[in-house]
């Protein structure tokens, strides 16, 4: 379990589905309701911002970024990278957010870590885990 994850995902998970094994739930909205589940228990707030593994390589990621910032109106302002490209991070404007996504190659995919930093200490936690969410689905 990563240090920074509580196992509560993994118990709503498991409530959710002993109650739609139960009948409690239609089984459209079991099927709903779990996918929903999952894709809330992958990613995972952080003091500045979200983050989330992928199982997408480091390029078809990176893509996934930059779709993701045309997609939600996200200016590109930069793009770097280190460690012969398995390090990469993009920066980028939107009203009064400057956002940062930061990819790192790790075993079996793609670490994403995002902040949208609002002022010197002030951060939109869910703004970041938005950015995360659609970057994780694009990844797909």
């Amino acid at each position: 379990m990563h240090p920074n994850r509580s196992g509560s995902g993994m118990v709503r998970v498991a409530l959710l589905v002993a109650g739609c094994g139960l009948g409690a739930l239609g089984v459209h909205g079991c099927v709903v309701a779990a996918a929903g589940a999952g894709a809330a228990a992958g990613i995972h707030v952080t003091s500045q911002g979200a983050e989330a593994q992928v199982s997408a390589g480091i390029e078809r990621t990176a893509t996934a970024v930059r779709e993701t910032f045309r997609e939600l109106g996200i200016r590109q302002t930069g793009e770097s990278s280190e460690q012969s490209g398995a390090e990469r991070e993009f920066k980028g404007e939107v009203d009064d957010l400057d956002v940062t996504v930061k990819l790192r190659t790790k075993e079996g995919g793609t670490q994403v870590e995002v902040s949208a930093r609002r002022s010197l200490a002030s951060w939109d936690k869910e703004y970041a885990r938005r950015v995360v969410g659609r970057i994780v689905q694009r990844s797909g």
